[in-house]
């Protein structure tokens, strides 16, 4: 599981007052089931986007990915990011933040409940996944 947390590392983030924050007029952006761009640095120092689906906790904003694509590759070798988030309205939000990877235990579960966000169907990507990417 990676987090996009504004300020990066929580150990290391200046007080919440500090913290770059998402306008309350553009919360519900990321509140609703919206895709997401990502974009991340490629080692030649091009950029490389991805359509995401994520999910949020408290100020980070959480995705999950395989952890040989390029994106994860991206993210570990260079622990920053963008999300830019936009509606059918024209409104839009962009997170730029430093980025935490984590285990995620239990991947499919999470990855089900992802789903379950975006298209209402259980399980999702339980069914889905191929069995030489499943981890």
């Amino acid at each position: 599981m990676t987090h996009l947390a504004p300020g990066g590392d929580p150990s290391a983030r200046p007080p919440a007052a500090a913290r770059p924050r998402v306008p309350a007029s553009h919360a519900d952006l990321l509140a609703r089931p919206l895709p997401g761009v990502l974009t991340t640095e490629l080692g030649s120092g091009r950029l490389q986007s991805s359509v995401i689906w994520y999910w949020t906790d408290g100020d980070d904003v959480l995705l999950s990915t395989m952890a040989e694509f390029v994106k994860a590759r991206n993210l570990r070798a260079r622990p920053r990011a963008t999300l830019l988030v936009l509606d059918a309205e024209d409104r839009w939000v962009e997170v730029r933040a430093d980025v935490r990877e984590d285990p995620d235990p239990d991947p499919t579960a999470t990855l089900d409940a992802v789903g379950v966000r975006y298209t209402g169907l259980a399980p999702y990507f339980g069914a889905v996944v191929p069995a030489h990417l499943a981890e």
